[in-house]
């Protein structure tokens, strides 16, 4: 993002970053690994070489810290607050599907060069996700 002076980034590279980043969510899964802190600087881009305006990268996940199995214990708190799920910030039960919505809230922000959610208290934020999701229930019942 500070290449970009903090404009969105180009659709192309945040694609490819969405299909690395989901390849590595789907191997974590598959060890029942809960990464517990996706965030952009747990994401390291590897550039290759140049290609035209799409450069060829490959991403790392890194800083496993806060990691847990899936079938350990759980903590009260996890993940960094813009990009943490509803479970984990109402104390619900969560499983590796956390970390799809922090990538989510990464591939938003790479998107809009700007947190999806600025709202700092518990109850603001959940009310965020709500309204988000019934706009979006009530634009998909217009085309069904």
């Amino acid at each position: 993002l500070r290449k970009t002076h903090f404009k969105g980034m180009n659709v192309e590279i945040i694609r490819k970053v969405a299909i690395q980043l989901m390849t590595s969510l789907a191997f974590l899964k598959s060890l029942r690994i809960i990464h517990g802190d996706i965030k952009p600087e747990n994401i390291v881009l590897k550039e290759f070489n140049k290609t035209g305006i799409v450069k060829l990268f490959r991403i790392k996940l890194i800083d496993f810290g806060t990691s847990i199995l899936a079938d350990d214990r759980h903590y009260d708190y996890l993940m960094s607050r813009y990009y943490r799920a509803p479970e984990v910030i109402m104390g619900a039960p969560y499983n590796e599907k956390i970390d799809m919505w922090s990538a989510g809230c990464v591939l938003a922000e790479l998107t809009m060069a700007g947190h999806s959610f600025l709202e700092t208290a518990k109850n603001s934020r959940l009310f965020t996700f709500l309204r988000l999701l019934a706009c979006q229930n009530l634009a998909l019942s217009r085309y069904s």
